[in-house]
């Protein structure tokens, strides 16, 4: 006798995808609540210290190694100062953002994406162009949705040499309002990846690693998804998702 057989298969990537995005946020709070507490504990001892320097500088004049001792407390100064900016970082991390919403038209928003990197594509040699800008219409914050992308094309412009290709595009589904930046450079090394979006993980020997973790940050808070694919020495695509 024949027998009938039912085979079931269930796409389950939306899931992963989901569970990833969640797993992501609240190692993103968690971060954000381990920046706030140890900024708080640091800043005072950093800015007793600061004053300390600048009373060095200003009310004493050694008779001897005078050169050497201005050297020492200019330092001393200098660096306190780049402290006060990284806590003043962590804070910006750990700190709820402020969101308003209006409507966004891409196509003069991704234009004006374009016009504040086509000096540097031309100084540097790269083929900067947009694919497709679109003239759909987002409710969204301009102003975090510009800090995302600024920082994105910024970091595509790192990984592509003299003649490389940097693009943008942008395209609409039932439900989304997708952006994409995609370059042809040395892509993301595979075994960096899952941490390319963790606070103060940088893969540039002078980046602070903060880049990425508040641009997800944003998309988050935006109700949107941030995520990328990469292929070593083929180029990354970061793409952001925004409910339409």
């Amino acid at each position: 006798m024949p027998q009938n057989y039912i085979i079931v298969i269930k796409d389950i990537t939306s899931i992963k995808q989901l569970q990833e995005q969640s797993r992501r946020n609240e190692k993103l709070t968690a971060m954000g609540e381990l920046a706030s507490g140890v900024a708080h504990e640091i800043r005072n001892p950093i800015n007793v210290i600061g004053m300390v320097a600048q009373r060095l500088l200003k009310e004493f004049n050694p008779d001897e190694n005078r050169e050497e001792y201005l050297s020492i407390t200019s330092l001393l100064k200098d660096e306190v100062t780049r402290i006060n900016k990284i806590i003043t970082q962590f804070l910006q991390f750990a700190k709820p953002l402020s969101v308003s919403n209006e409507e966004v038209k891409t196509g003069d928003f991704i234009e004006g994406i374009f016009r504040s990197f086509i000096g540097q594509a031309n100084q540097k040699k790269i083929n900067f162009r947009i694919d497709n800008a679109g003239d759909y219409a987002v409710n969204t914050d301009p102003d975090l949705l510009k800090q995302v992308l600024l920082n994105i094309v910024q970091n595509s412009f790192d990984a592509v040499e003299e003649n490389g290709e940097v693009s943008l595009n942008c395209r609409k589904t039932d439900r989304k309002i997708i952006i994409e930046v995609k370059d042809n450079g040395k892509g993301i090394p595979e075994e960096v990846q899952s941490k390319i979006f963790d606070l103060y993980f940088s893969t540039k020997k002078e980046g602070n690693g903060l880049g990425l973790s508040i641009s997800q940050k944003i998309v988050n808070q935006l109700g949107g998804r941030l995520s990328f694919t990469s292929r070593r020495d083929e180029g990354t695509t970061f793409t952001i998702e925004l409910p339409s």
